[in-house]
This record gives structure tokens, C-alpha cells and sequence, in this order.
């Protein structure tokens, strides 16, 4: 009988849906940090309404618009939860989501899923199994997918041949993200906010990964110059890489004077993965130790701490 006659959603019901999950994406940014758990907890609960929604009969249309819903609030959940560094949590809901993509045969969505999963082994530097996968991305639609998310796709690939000190590599990445970058419409990819600026902060990156110091520095300062003021965390990201670059090449003062820098951001943002980078940094500092200015950042890291920890299972 559920068969011969399915349910019909009211279409103001998929709607409200389809509406939520743009909100969910426009505030996504601003609420990682402090706000995670209570973004979090209110993603789980509409994600819970569209599968349940998902389990009864449907008409072909109401399911697929469903389970485009569902995907991305499973994207958002992935997001929040690779944030509050659960990379278990978040595999789990990129994989989720990535099976609703497949269901609705949506390769483009599919491509970006891949992305966004790719951070996970990038995080911990396993840089082979982010190439498996953005393999995998590069071969869905290539005739269709939009060239800024073709472009995205080939900055992450460059930071992967980065880490693995692939010089060659990455620099071809990288000038296959450019061109993407200056073939496709101006503009930000959706959701992901990936322009000409943020090209330069993975360039940026790359140079450090790869050692090329007085590069790195060079181009870090110039997406500082470029980059909007609302990007507090991504600010907070180029302090952080630049404060390693000046480790790297020894220059103390500068490299404790941008860890301070980022070390205020972060006591805004309150991100669990940011403060875990700037943690990262700081064994650079390891043997400069017992100057005033490095113990100073270490009572500044103390102080930030118990403020991140309610929302970080260190």
C-alpha cells in the first residue's frame, strides 16, 4: 500500500528544509569555536528529522531533494566535527554524506565531499591517502564540474605533494589551481569561500612544507594584505604559518611576535583545530625555550587552554 501511494511532503516542508541548510552553511564559520557544540547538537537534531522523513515512502522528486538535504547537513556535521578534532566522527559523516551524493548521483556535490574529506589524512600527514582520494574527485564530471571547485581541488592536491616534498608536483597543482581559478566565474566556490586569496595562502603553505623560506614569507605577508577582515580564522592560520616560516629561518623575534599574533585569534575563535596547528608550531620554539618572549607565549598557550578544552577531547 506504501508502495501504490506514497507520502507527499508539503513542498513549504522542503523547503524550510532546503532553507535551513543554506543558514546552516552562511553561519558555519562564525560559529565554529565556542558556538561548535550548539551548531552541532542543532544539525544532529534536523539531520535526524530528514532521515527520518528518508525511511518512509516517498515520490522520486521529494526523495532526491531529501537527500540533497541530507547531505549537506551531513557535510556541515563533518565539518564541525574535523573542527573539534574528531576525525572519526568526521569521516563518519562525510561518508554519509557522500552516500547521499551518490544516491542522487550528484558528482559535483560528490567532488567536494572528496575534499573536504581529504583534510582529515592531510591534518595528520598521511598525504598519500589525501592524493587516493582527490584522485577520485578529479575524475567525476570533468567536463561539468565548475572550475573554482576544480581549482580548490588542485590547491589541496599541491599541499599534499607539498608534504611529501614533491617540489615538481606541487607546483604543477598549483598552477593547474590558478588556471582553473582564472577560467571560472568571479567569485567564491560555495560553502567554501575559495578564491585567488586563499590560492595564496596555499601557496603560502606550500612554500613552507617545502622549505623555501623567504617565500614562504614573501607570499604569507601578501595574503595578509589581501585577506578580508572578517577571515579571522584563516588570519589566525597565516599567523600561525608565518610564525613558522620565521623559525625556520631563525628569526626569533618576528617568528614569537606573529605566534602572539595568532595566539589572540585563536582566544577568539576558539578553535580546537587551529590551536592544535599553532601546538604543532610551537615545538619549533623548543629550542629557544628560555628566551622571555617564547615563555611568554607558553603562559599565553595556559591561559588558552581550559577555554578551548570544553570543546576539545585532547
Amino acid at each position: 500500500m506504501a508502495l501504490k501511494k506514497p507520502t507527499e511532503l508539503d513542498d513549504m516542508t522542503l523547503k524550510h528544509l532546503e532553507a535551513i541548510t543554506r543558514d546552516c552553511w552562511s553561519v558555519l564559520s562564525d560559529m565554529l569555536g565556542i558556538f561548535s557544540q550548539g551548531m552541532l547538537n542543532y544539525v544532529l537534531q534536523r539531520l535526524e528529522v530528514v532521515t527520518t522523513f528518508l525511511e518512509s515512502p516517498l515520490s522520486a522528486e521529494a526523495r532526491h531533494r531529501l537527500a540533497r538535504v541530507a547531505g549537506e547537513l551531513a557535510q556541515v556535521a563533518g565539518e564541525i566535527f574535523f573542527d573539534l578534532k574528531e576525525h572519526e566522527q568526521a569521516e563518519y559523516y562525510y561518508n554519509a554524506a557522500l552516500e547521499a551524493a551518490r544516491m542522487i548521483k550528484d558528482e559535483i556535490m560528490q567532488a567536494v565531499i572528496l575534499g573536504r574529506k581529504c583534510f582529515i589524512p592531510l591534518y595528520n600527514r598521511n598525504a598519500q591517502q589525501a592524493l587516493t582520494l582527490l584522485q577520485e574527485a578529479h575524475t567525476l564530471s570533468p567536463l561539468y564540474l565548475p572550475e573554482v571547485t576544480r581549482a580548490w581541488l588542485w590547491a589541496i592536491e599541491a599541499e599534499a605533494h607539498a608534504l611529501l616534498r614533491n617540489e615538481a608536483a606541487c607546483q604543477k597543482a598549483l598552477d593547474m589551481s590558478e588556471c582553473f581559478l582564472e577560467r571560472g566565474q568571479p567569485g567564491n566556490l560555495p560553502y567554501t569561500r575559495f578564491n585567488s586569496t586563499t590560492l595564496l595562502n596555499y601557496k603560502g603553505t606550500c612554500r613552507l612544507r617545502l622549505h623555501q623560506t623567504e617565500l614562504a614569507i614573501q607570499t604569507l605577508h601578501q595574503s595578509l594584505l589581501r585577506l578580508d577582515a572578517t577571515r579571522t580564522r584563516q588570519k589566525a592560520i597565516v599567523y600561525i604559518d608565518l610564525a613558522s616560516a620565521y623559525c625556520q629561518a631563525n628569526e626569533m623575534s618576528e617568528a614569537c611576535l606573529y605566534a602572539q599574533e595568532a595566539l589572540y585569534l585563536i582566544g577568539q575563535i576558539k578553535s580546537a583545530r587551529v590551536f592544535q596547528r599553532f601546538l604543532n608550531m610551537r615545538r619549533q620554539l623548543d629550542s629557544w625555550q628560555k628566551l622571555p618572549s617564547v615563555k611568554s607565549i607558553d603562559e599565553h598557550i595556559a591561559t588558552l587552554r581550559p577555554l578551548i578544552n570544553p570543546f576539545w577531547n585532547t
